[in-house]
């Protein structure tokens, strides 16, 4: 009997835990759709309002994934951040830093998380893990090509704070990740532009091989 009982609840806690793995995924995925759908829209009050449900069903889950789970704290960081650029407001940026560092003290390998420390470090929110060429650096380490946005964002600060090499192979690497010519072109303006005219030529003249 007693070897009964111990397997029943050896079975029980593994079905708990498969739920509760489930359910973080299923409200870490669901919130990650509605940030996506809040960039899609030219609504400010629109894009607070879904912003907000995709922060309440992450925070109000039944398995409390903030708590445990690195992609539920990189999504959370994610909504904040977007909010906070919505409302201009100082305490979402922050917000957003900090669960940011929870998400990579949880799972380093995050791409997103760090150029999100890096571009908030940028506007004035630190971290206890990096600066901006650390973050920056881990994150490329994480992620050579990430999506057009991030990667756009990466290089762009990398600029700013004089972290590109000339003729950089990250620039080259973005350049062969699918963006458009349009695309490449308006992200990095901050070439020269017979240098930009080449880096494009390059990468036209190589996919057409």
């Amino acid at each position: 009997m007693l070897v009964r009982a111990l397997l029943v609840m050896l079975v029980l806690c593994a079905l708990i835990s498969a739920a509760l793995v489930f359910e973080a995924a299923s409200k870490t995925a669901s919130a990650l759709d509605m940030i996506r759908s809040a960039k899609a829209s030219q609504s400010p009050v629109v894009q607070s309002q879904i912003l907000l449900r995709a922060e309440t069903s992450l925070r109000e889950s039944w398995a409390r994934p903030t708590l445990w789970h690195a992609g539920a704290a990189e999504a959370l960081s994610g909504a904040y951040m977007l909010d906070a650029e919505i409302r201009s407001d100082p305490q979402l940026y922050a917000e957003s830093a900090r669960w940011a560092e929870i998400s990579l003290r949880r799972a380093p390998v995050q791409p997103h998380a760090w150029t999100r420390l890096a571009l908030l470090s940028d506007a004035g929110y630190p971290n206890s893990l990096c600066d901006i060429a650390e973050c920056l650096t881990k994150s490329w380490q994480a992620a050579a090509i990430t999506d057009p946005e991030t990667d756009c964002a990466r290089l762009q600060l990398a600029h700013r704070h004089d972290l590109l090499l000339p003729q950089d192979p990250r620039i080259s690497t973005y350049l062969r990740s699918g963006v458009s010519r349009r695309q490449a072109a308006q992200c990095l303006s901050f070439l020269e532009p017979d240098v930009l005219y080449d880096a494009l030529m390059d990468t036209a003249g190589r996919a057409a091989q």
